[in-house]
């Protein structure tokens, strides 16, 4: 028999029960067995069966895995293996797949605002402010940060170790180029582990002049050195998004096959977009499910943190983000982003406590000299400032109506109803009994355009003290008592 066209993997999957979860072994057996018996009756020689163990994936029952397709059925069944088998034998189109969204036991992020954010343009972290941002991502409950190059010299690793002398509880790792030079002197850095990097696209080979053999020679070469130097030794794709993906797979079996401890996939660009981040990030997890994915996500076309969630529901365990999503460029995901974001569409914590947040982004803002746009999602100014009569009609009748979380969820400043350009007479209302304003019901309309006015006219909300101006001033045109 030739080199099979598919491969299928069946592998249990734990259910949430307790820490660990039960994998479901015997259904998986079960169906295993069927799989097998029911390609060599129907003759699909092109066709593999194998198991991968047992995941932990966020849905109970067995899984299967189609690859080269990278297409994932959770809860498979029976009928489930002998649809694939009738479209396989048909050459048709496979059935419509699922998203296989990971336990969130599982989820890791790696902060790396300490390496690929200070490579932002004009950034430079002091000492002090490094020590302090990695202070800070412990206290938040961030289990691991990367920080610095180590080959960038002396005061580099200095920097490095002042962080680690901190015995912060979590893992420090630091980046290297895929050169042996690198991760010598990262071995000179007390720090728990090492991530190398390895050109993978077309582009970036060219660029450096290699080719696919040094790649591969370069990654068991250095996997091998260094394999006891360090506690934990990752690998990255540069530019994974735009690699062919044939070389990407090879790529990923061979980090699995030099006992790498992770892949990182790095949209290196940020060319991705959700659904191509989830088919690709499946595809790998099909190729190597023993092995430990990390998403590398870059914001040029503003969907880093969209691809990141993307990625955790398609195949990767582990992501990289950067505080206010600061990096090269438009920059990373950002942290707040994707803890919040995973909170709320995927139903799971990701181990960080969201009250830091805010205090987090205002330190990286105040260290990086890159202060927080007004309207950045989840920590900016103006996210908790509401102004639109309906909207604030709702949020005093229920603050969900149209706020997503708390601002006290996220340590930020507390919602503020602003009297302004579109308010209402519903806000305008709860604002003079609240500063025990009075008014009569029939002048308040005319209040409210009085204040639109002026909102207009100078393009800002009015302060409390000039709504009660503004009071005195109609009661003492309509001779009405100042209360």
């Amino acid at each position: 028999m030739g080199k099979p066209n598919h491969h299928i993997f069946v592998c249990g999957s734990f259910r949430p029960s307790g820490a660990a979860g039960v994998c479901h072994k015997k259904e998986s057996s079960h169906l295993l067995q069927h799989l097998t018996m029911e390609v060599q009756d129907r003759g699909l020689d092109d066709v593999m069966v194998s198991s991968t163990g047992c995941m932990n994936i966020c849905d109970s029952g067995p899984v299967m895995v189609v690859y080269p397709e990278g297409v994932w059925y959770k809860q498979a069944t029976i009928a489930t293996a002998e649809a694939i088998l009738d479209r396989l034998e048909e050459k048709s189109e496979l059935p419509p797949p699922d998203l296989v969204c990971l336990n969130m036991n599982r989820i890791h992020l790696i902060d790396t605002t300490l390496r690929d954010g200070e490579q932002a343009a004009g950034v430079a972290f002091s000492r002090t402010e490094k020590q302090s941002i990695a202070s800070a991502l412990a206290r938040a409950g961030v289990s691991e940060i990367e920080v610095g190059i180590p080959v960038m010299g002396p005061n580099e690793v200095d920097d490095i170790n002042a962080v680690s002398d901190l015995g912060l509880p979590l893992r420090l790792t630091t980046w290297c180029r895929g050169a042996r030079s690198d991760l010598v002197a990262a071995s000179r850095c007390r720090v728990h582990g090492a991530h190398f990097s390895l050109p993978v696209s077309q582009i970036h080979l060219r660029a450096w002049n290699k080719d696919a053999a040094w790649v591969f020679r370069m990654l068991a070469a250095l996997a091998a050195e260094f394999h006891e130097t360090f506690q934990f030794l990752s690998v990255g794709a540069q530019d994974a998004s735009r690699a062919d993906r044939s070389f990407l797979l090879e790529f990923a079996q061979a980090a699995r096959d030099a006992g790498l401890a992770r892949l990182r996939i790095a949209d290196t660009v940020g060319l991705l977009n959700p659904l191509q981040t989830a088919e690709l990030m499946g595809a790998l997890r099909a190729a190597v499910p023993e092995l430990s994915l990390e998403f590398h996500g870059h914001n040029d076309l503003g969907m880093a943190t969209a691809n990141t969630i993307a990625a955790l529901a398609s195949g990767a365990d582990a992501v990289s983000v950067t505080v206010n999503g600061l990096g090269e460029r438009a920059g990373n995901a950002a942290l707040d982003e994707v803890v919040m974001a995973a909170r709320l569409t995927l139903g799971q914590p990701c181990g960080v406590d969201p009250r830091h947040l805010s205090h987090l982004s205002e330190l990286v803002a105040l260290a990086s000299g890159r202060p927080i746009e007004p309207d950045k999602p989840v920590v900016g100014e103006t996210v908790f400032r509401h102004e639109t009569g309906i909207h604030c009609r709702g949020l005093l009748a229920d603050r969900n109506t149209y706020e997503p979380f708390s601002a006290e969820e996220i340590g930020h400043t507390p919602t503020v109803m602003e009297l302004g350009r579109h308010s209402g007479g519903g806000l305008l209302r709860h604002r003079l009994q609240t500063l025990n304003l009075a008014l009569p019901l029939e002048r308040q309309p005319e209040l409210l355009e009085e204040i639109r006015r002026t909102a207009s006219g100078r393009k800002a909300p009015l302060a409390d003290n000039e709504l009660k101006t503004l009071v005195s001033s109609m009661n003492q045109r309509y001779g009405l008592p100042n209360l």
